[in-house]
């Protein structure tokens, strides 16, 4: 759906709720055969780069009573939420989110600053417990030249699990033992990093919801929603439903569509989806064929209101080539670099990005 259809959607939900929408999608398409590399632009973060179309696209509608930021995320830079949320507040005196579906990590971040959080009956929010990248991090053994991630949550879980008296009833001098044979596995810097993003992420949480939360009359109220958020769920892969997220937020900010919102919500979302191919899995062989190299496009996020439309947008060549074996020799054609591709045996995919980045949509997605 081209963004003049997505558009029509847009002002019957801007007129049902007596707001302006602020659209922020950004795609999780998923890679098949699953352990590939995905290509650059196949799926997108929440990034710096997003502030400023961010603020593009408010200027088109200039100060507002109330906005309404239509998201789904599976989340990125923490540090990108704080400006972002920001952005959007000078534009607006009653800030909300409308949540169709995922808004995940660094989402439900920018959720924790909203008046109001409207959850479809898919709507998700999650943990907010990161994983952290560090040039520290031990080498990951499957994704070869990279560094694994450390989850907060996992760290402060293996070091509780030492000092559970239940469980192991360790002495303190025990204690350090558990924790020096940490340290013969993960870098003392990497455990460093892993401390400062939790502080930084609680930190954050707390100004966040203090954005609409006295922060001396709500203090307790405050502590209780961080907490749960970044210690109470053990997992970052439990996905917070929306009663869940009534328990934790209360019913004055987590509110349910209605049936009358539940339509166009759902159209918007389906609209994004198909216009980023969520539901359509990436595999190379699909994609590339029997071509020994073929130039493509990937869009994997859109900035939307009413007025204008910015996609982020990934312009690939991907290459091919057969994996012969060295016993079997390939006659090349006179002028012939690559061997040709051939069938039955498995092949080898390499990529160039040509360009990257956000840019005006002008309106054929």
């Amino acid at each position: 759906m081209p963004f003049l259809n997505r558009k029509e959607i847009i002002e019957q939900i801007q007129s049902q709720r007596g707001s302006k929408i602020l659209t922020f999608f950004l795609g999780d398409r998923e890679i098949k055969p699953l352990g590939m590399n995905p290509p650059p632009g196949l799926r997108l973060d929440i990034q710096q780069d997003s502030k400023l179309f961010v603020y593009q696209t408010l200027r088109r509608i200039g100060p507002q009573k109330k906005i309404d930021l239509f998201l789904y995320t599976r989340g990125g830079d923490t540090n990108s939420v704080w400006p972002l949320v920001s952005i959007i507040k000078e534009f607006c005196d009653e800030f909300n989110v409308l949540v169709p579906f995922r808004a995940h990590s660094g989402g439900t971040m920018i959720c924790l600053a909203a008046d109001k959080i409207v959850m479809g009956k898919m709507g998700e929010l999650s943990p907010i417990d990161p994983t952290t990248g560090n040039p520290f991090n031990p080498p990951d053994e499957i994704m070869k030249g990279k560094r694994k991630g450390i989850s907060v949550e996992d760290l402060t879980s293996y070091l509780s699990l030492a000092t559970e008296p239940k469980k192991f009833n360790l002495k303190e001098k025990d204690v350090l033992d558990v924790f020096k044979e940490l340290t013969k596995n993960v870098h003392p810097l990497a455990l460093g990093n892993v401390n400062r993003v939790h502080t930084q992420i609680r930190l954050l949480a707390g100004k966040l919801l203090e954005l609409h939360l006295d922060p001396k009359k709500d203090d307790q109220r405050i502590k209780k929603i961080t907490d749960t958020l970044t210690e109470k769920f053990y997992s970052h892969l439990h996905f917070i439903n929306r009663r869940e997220a009534k328990e934790i937020f209360g019913d004055d900010i987590i509110t349910f569509s209605d049936d009358k919102l539940d339509q166009p919500m759902e159209a918007l979302f389906q609209s994004y989806a198909d216009a980023l191919q969520l539901q359509h899995d990436f595999c190379y062989n699909e994609v590339v064929g029997d071509n020994q190299q073929i130039e493509i496009n990937l869009v994997s996020g859109l900035i939307e209101n009413q007025e204008v439309s910015f996609k982020y947008e990934t312009h690939l060549r991907l290459y091919q080539r057969s994996e012969v074996p060295p016993n079997i020799q390939v006659h090349l054609q006179p002028g012939q670099v690559v061997p040709p591709i051939i069938q039955g045996l498995p092949r080898t995919f390499n990529m160039e990005v040509l360009s990257e980045g956000w840019r005006l949509n002008s309106g054929e997605v």
